[in-house]
């Protein structure tokens, strides 16, 4: 009996429930968090050799000239990889947000035109935090409706990533702060 034959005829109200990051995750040869460690790992790298300039330059933490302290280039270089480190999370935020409504609309239409379903809710998440834990990638999708799961899947399958996007993350959050007026940092993660 082919899938479809085995839901109710008519469903009713569809309700599809995910989570962007936890569907992000579950995508095997997606490159949307590997972009956003490798954001963080040349903002790293970018700090490390900063600090080791200063060193060399024999430059200390705090400059002090006629008693008050001083700020160095070293120091602006700093704020600016930290306001970096702030604009790529805000920019993988916002990349993730899109692709979440893109899938939502992606969801309504396929479940939407299965000929069984009236009503379908769709709700796509984010995590708000940036802390990306793992949960359930599948919702009760019409409780257990094959041809509603291969929809959703469908869409899924379909929908561009963040990580699909032109050029880096990192990037894309440097064009973003310029584009913003190109004011980074001072902010206070050093």
């Amino acid at each position: 009996m082919p899938a479809e034959e085995s839901c109710p005829d008519p469903v009713g109200p569809v309700v599809v429930a995910l989570d962007a990051d936890d569907v992000l995750f579950g995508l095997e040869h997606d490159t949307t968090l590997r972009a956003l460690d490798a954001a963080h790992e040349e903002l790293d790298r970018r700090e490390a050799a900063v600090r080791r300039a200063a060193k060399d330059s024999g430059h200390k933490r705090t400059v002090v000239v006629d008693g008050e302290p001083v700020r160095t280039v070293w120091d602006e270089q700093l704020d600016a990889i930290c306001g970096l480190r702030d604009a790529v999370v805000a920019e993988f935020r916002r990349e993730v947000e899109d692709y979440a409504r893109k899938l939502r609309v992606a969801i309504e239409l396929r479940v939407g035109a299965l000929p069984f379903v009236g009503v379908v809710q769709v709700n796509v998440s984010v995590s708000v935090s940036g802390d990306y834990v793992r949960t359930s990638s599948a919702s009760a999708a019409a409780d257990g409706c094959e041809a509603v799961g291969r929809a959703v899947a469908e869409a899924i399958r379909q929908v561009p990533t963040p990580g699909q996007l032109p050029g880096t993350l990192l990037g894309r959050a440097e064009a973003a702060a310029a584009n913003a007026g190109g004011v980074i940092g001072p902010a206070d993660c050093i």
